[in-house]
């Protein structure tokens, strides 16, 4: 029978050793070591039981915090196999949230037995979001509100200025519970003149809203056996506390043990699970990274300019992670952004400035008309700089070294600026051709006709490659009242979908419909009657899918959907046909 060894865990990290040091090799904190009893040979009564050592002496989910389950010594159950075909899937495992934009991010709502981990800035609105989200999901049992850094009259105050409860009201929710009508909003209560976060029919609502203020694990743990909710937010998991993971909150001991017990609880009664983090100077979630693992959702709470806040996905085990939602911070709360497609674009009556183009920008099932500015002054300490937070700058770098080889416009002795107006950042190929017509009008002077919208790829042999959804981006830019567009050659090579291609399958036959719009009718939403974006086939000069708008001949100038094969290409037909 093996001697008994205790050993000692860093509260920090979570490194062993086999005895006391007054410094952690691992992380580098000093007297962050403690004791931890070694378990027993039978491995009954001590931690970590008869297989040894539990990961830095913590119990599995069946102990006492969780009050005993499946993990629990005494509530062990026979395993199941079965064939992944006989899986039984149940009807209604998704909620609707009551908000839009959220259910855009989580891929249809929130899922029930999943988990997901919010992250933001200090103020940036994360405990707002999910004071409003508590009141407008559409729960069939009881919305918990956990918080550990408010106190109930703190959350009360809020939530009154939300419009979630009457102010001096007792357990009775404000009309609407969201105080508007609108995006978001389903017969919430009277209408308003503003869009809003209101509760849909059926929602949360302000009574139906239970709130706690506590960190203790343990006894959180027993408030949501009482309960039973099905819909759990914890503010936030850097507050929680359990004895058996040490004395001191905010460790990762406490965090990992604390996050396992949470999401082995949501996912054994299938309920929805929202915890809150805080995040590091650096921006990154804080705490081990274990945790980002743990849960099935990692969403960003961002902040960009003019006031928006963008909730972004980083990991979706049960959707999408290209999807992104809009909001903007109002006094009585986030508003949903109405028209997102138009929201980054500014409304100019004279002519552009050298420097600026409109780019359709792919984000998850939408397109957004987005304006990239480009800046180009010499370079003032000797060697050439790239300032550009919102588009990567080795991507600017190797746009404008194809830009100097090609057409010969010099970029090394200058410094670039590059901008994105709203603050959105922008990560797909479709943005690298109006990103080199922005930095081409911005070292020669030439601005970019106002009318017209860029889309594609750009390879470092100058040629105009395909993106995806190219259909969806010429429909949105003539929505926005754009005549001209200038494209990828190929465009039905990637991402083109079944409508869109029934829409064109006219073509050669002269009045390509694009988009959805006929050469000669009257595009949607257009500002100018301009007639929208529309293509000929038939009769163009050079045969790479010249273009003309209703009324014009082929190749004419003016608008049109015109396709071009090279980086030249699209320089002469943007800055020579005006």
């Amino acid at each position: 029978m093996g001697k008994r060894r205790d050993y000692f865990v860093c509260n920090e990290c979570g490194h062993e050793e086999a005895k006391w040091l007054g410094r952690c090799p691992e992380c580098g904190s000093w007297n962050s070591f403690r004791e931890m009893k070694a378990a027993g040979p039978a491995g009954g009564g001590a931690v970590g039981g008869a297989g040894g050592r539990a990961a830095s002496g913590i119990r599995s989910a069946g102990s006492r915090a969780s009050g005993g389950g499946r993990h629990s010594p005494g509530g062990h159950k026979k395993l199941e196999v079965m064939s992944i075909d006989q899986v039984q899937m149940a009807d209604g495992v998704r909620l609707d949230t009551g908000i839009d934009e959220v259910n855009r991010v989580l891929g249809g709502g929130a899922m029930l037995g999943a988990s997901a981990l919010i992250g933001g800035e200090p103020g940036i609105g994360k405990s707002t979001l999910m004071l409003q989200l508590s009141a407008s999901i559409r729960s069939q049992r009881p919305v918990l509100y956990i918080s550990g850094e408010e106190s109930l009259p703190q959350i009360r105050m809020r939530a009154e200025r939300l419009g979630i409860v009457r102010p001096n009201s007792k357990g009775s929710p404000a009309p609407g519970a969201g105080g508007k009508a609108g995006a978001g909003t389903n017969n919430g209560g009277a209408a308003a003149d503003e869009p809003g976060l209101g509760t849909k029919n059926g929602g949360a609502a302000g009574a139906a809203v239970q709130l706690v203020c506590e960190s203790d694990l343990d006894r959180i743990m027993s408030v949501l056996r009482e309960v039973k909710p099905q819909v759990v937010v914890v503010d936030s998991i850097q507050t929680l506390l359990s004895v058996d993971a040490g004395s001191v909150p905010g460790t990762v001991n406490q965090l990992k043990y604390g996050c396992h017990e949470l999401i082995d609880w949501a996912r054994e009664t299938d309920a929805a699970l929202f915890l809150v983090a805080h995040v590091t100077k650096e921006g990154a979630i804080a705490g081990p990274k274990v945790i980002e693992h743990m849960v099935d959702t990692v969403l960003y709470f961002e902040q960009a300019g003019s006031g928006l806040r963008i909730v972004r996905a980083v990991k979706n085990r049960h959707g999408s992670v290209d999807e992104i939602g809009l909001f903007t911070m109002e006094a009585e709360g986030l508003v949903q952004v109405p028209d997102a497609a138009s929201f980054f674009l500014e409304q100019r009556e004279a002519e552009l400035p050298p420097g600026i183009t409109a780019a359709p920008v792919y984000e998850g099932t939408r397109v957004l008309m987005v304006e990239i500015q480009a800046l180009v002054v010499p370079a003032k300490s000797g060697f050439s700089r790239i300032y550009s937070d919102k588009i990567d700058n080795n991507r600017v770098s190797r746009i404008a070294a194809v830009l100097e080889k090609l057409l010969s416009v010099r970029f090394s002795d200058q410094d670039i600026y590059i901008n994105v107006a709203g603050g959105i950042r922008l990560g797909e190929v479709g943005i690298e051709l109006p990103l080199a017509m922005a930095l081409y009008s911005a070292r020669t002077g030439i601005p970019v006709p106002k009318q017209a919208a860029l889309a594609g790829e750009i390879s470092l042999a100058g040629e105009i490659r395909p993106t995806a959804h190219m259909q969806r981006r010429v429909r949105t830019a003539a929505e926005m009242g754009f005549t001209r567009f200038i494209g990828p050659r190929d465009v039905r090579a990637k991402g083109a979908s079944s409508s869109a291609a029934g829409a064109g399958a006219a073509a050669g036959q002269g009045g390509t419909k694009i988009g959805g719009e006929v050469a000669g009718m009257k595009g949607t939403g257009t500002k100018n009657g301009a007639g929208g974006i529309a293509e000929r086939v038939a009769g163009t000069k050079n045969g790479a899918g010249g273009s003309a708008a209703a009324g014009l001949p082929a190749g004419a100038v003016g608008a049109g959907f015109q396709r071009v094969q090279t980086l030249g290409d699209a320089v002469r037909y943007v800055f020579g046909q005006r």
